[in-house]
């Protein structure tokens, strides 16, 4: 069909009549440059000359018959112009006609229908696959079933409908009806029709793969390899999903929900997990994070178990987390034991040992009392205010008397970087925050002025602006990092807040005087 069209395309742009046999004439620049030459060509002459203005002017001069007419014209000629927009079309057409020409139909491989453009896979291309089932989910998208297929080139993506509910598992070998789609991120398929024509065990050729591979999106739904430490696991409707840390990022992996699996047992476990790379984008196509769809236990591997009761690990002493150790690739799970400072439950837990405090989030929601002895197992892990642990569970030890903190100066904790400590602070009550989620009452002391956190729904008391505070709670640094990265190497506290257990953890040390300036006016103006 090529072969066809671009001879006849060049024929009809050489030819050179036009409506009224001459189409073409010289381009207006070639009748400038060549100033009074005569130009011969079939049926017709052009000359150029200059009237008495000055001006050029084209004299064409037909031969009718023997005889000659001189047609005078305009200099310019709106037909060139009209022929370079007409080969524009044509070629534009033509590059269509070519890339389709190109395209066999149907498509045949996993690779091709992966690989199409953008623009070509909107067309609804027909694909017919023979392909292994790996992935079917009908739970974690309510627009459509998830499904993977691979063939001998490599895996593709395809939704599917979620009722009726397909006789398919991973390792079905089917037959697959389907068209190509642009998708959200690359090109997919969407299912027409498919047929089971046997079953066979899951591949176990998934590629290692690096977290900065994952993020870059290149290897879009390929079957892939991923090595990491499970740090916890959810439960949802129809799917479980685990939380990994591998040796350069955190992922999460997506699978079906299977009965009488033990995913408890999987939390600090190390195991390598084979499945589907699958990026998460914008509805601008742009990838925003990365996830793995794997079809089950079938594809995960232990390859070292987690201990049994991570109460049972030794305690360590909260100041010795995160210390260099000099060996091992992953953070396993630690045990610290701590008496209870502050505890937001459902949200935070506080504790202090002998040396340091610290504060983790938790989703326990019982209560403790102040003083009793903690345990926290979870994973340690830096934040913005300093250590902490992540994916913790926490359980009490053993209960014990509240101890009543010591009284601290505002500047000594910064100039100490006392965070996570348990302490009182006197401050004057400035205001508070209406715009945070938490309450939040904002007090100075000194030239510092603290934010002071309750609990979300804690009712404020109605404490008078300028009164004389005594505040009892947990401190939480931010240090200032752009210094530590750019200037000296050393964390500098830029500031605190205050971690409060309740609003009977404020106490009034003195009222404000009623002899303020606005009362003042106020008698003034009465008086005078």
């Amino acid at each position: 069909m090529i072969d066809i069209l671009i001879p006849s395309l060049l024929e009809l742009l050489a030819r050179d009549e036009g409506p009224e046999g001459a189409f073409f004439g010289a381009r207006p620049s070639e009748l400038f440059r060549r100033k009074n030459e005569k130009v011969n060509r079939s049926r017709r002459r052009i000359c150029v000359k200059k009237d008495r203005t000055g001006r050029y002017e084209k004299r064409r001069k037909w031969i009718i018959f023997g005889s000659e007419a001189n047609v005078k014209r305009p200099t310019y000629d709106p037909w060139p112009v009209r022929r370079y927009i007409f080969a524009v079309l044509a070629m534009v057409a033509l590059s269509g006609s070519c890339a389709f020409a190109q395209l066999r139909l149907p498509i045949t491989t996993a690779r091709q229908a992966h690989h199409l453009p953008i623009d070509q896979a909107r067309h609804g291309y027909p694909v017919r696959l023979h392909a292994v089932v790996t992935y079917y989910d009908t739970f974690i998208d309510n627009r459509f079933a998830a499904m993977f297929v691979k063939d001998s080139t490599e895996s593709v993506f395809v939704s599917a409908p979620l009722v009726p509910l397909l006789p398919i598992r991973p390792g079905s070998i089917v037959d697959l009806e389907a068209v190509t789609s642009p998708g959200e991120f690359a090109p997919m398929l969407e299912f027409r029709k498919l047929t089971v024509v046997g079953h066979t065990s899951l591949p176990h050729d998934g590629k290692p793969i690096s977290f900065p591979r994952l993020r870059s999106g290149a290897d879009d739904g390929q079957w892939v390899e991923i090595e990491g430490v499970v740090r916890s696991f959810t439960l949802s409707r129809g799917n479980v999903s685990l939380e990994l840390t591998l040796r350069d990022g955190n992922i999460r992996a997506i699978a079906v929900k299977q009965d009488g699996v033990d995913y408890a047992r999987l939390v600090d476990a190390i195991v390598r997990i084979q499945g589907h790379a699958t990026p998460i984008s914008n509805q601008n196509r742009q990838m925003i994070g990365v996830t793995l769809l794997f079809p089950g236990v079938e594809t995960l591997t232990i390859d070292k178990p987690a201990p049994p009761d991570p109460f049972a690990l030794p305690v360590q002493a909260i100041d010795h987390l995160l210390r260099y150790s000099g060996g091992g690739e992953f953070i396993h799970r630690a045990h610290v034991r701590g008496s209870l400072t502050v505890q937001w439950p459902g949200r935070l837990v506080c504790v202090r040992d002998e040396g340091r405090g610290l504060c983790v989030q938790t989703t326990e929601t019982t209560a403790f009392n102040p003083g009793d002895v903690i345990d926290i197992a979870g994973f340690p892990s830096h934040s913005e205010s300093g250590v902490t642990f992540i994916d913790s569970i926490v359980r009490k030890a053993s209960s014990a008397p509240d101890r009543l903190p010591p009284l601290v100066p505002a500047g000594k904790i910064l100039a100490e970087s006392r965070d996570s400590e348990f302490v009182r602070i006197d401050a004057s009550l400035i205001g508070n925050d209406p715009a945070s989620d938490d309450p939040v009452i904002m007090v100075s002391s000194g030239r510092y002025i603290i934010p002071a956190i309750l609990p979300k729904g804690s009712p404020l008391p109605p404490w008078k602006e300028g009164s004389r505070l005594r505040l009892t709670g947990v401190t939480s640094i931010h240090h200032d990092l752009e210094k530590f990265m750019h200037w000296d190497g050393a964390q500098r506290p830029r500031n605190f807040r205050l971690l409060l257990q309740s609003p009977a953890s404020v106490e009034v040390l003195e009222q404000p005087s009623w002899w303020t300036a606005r009362h003042a006016l106020i008698v003034l103006s009465i008086v005078f």
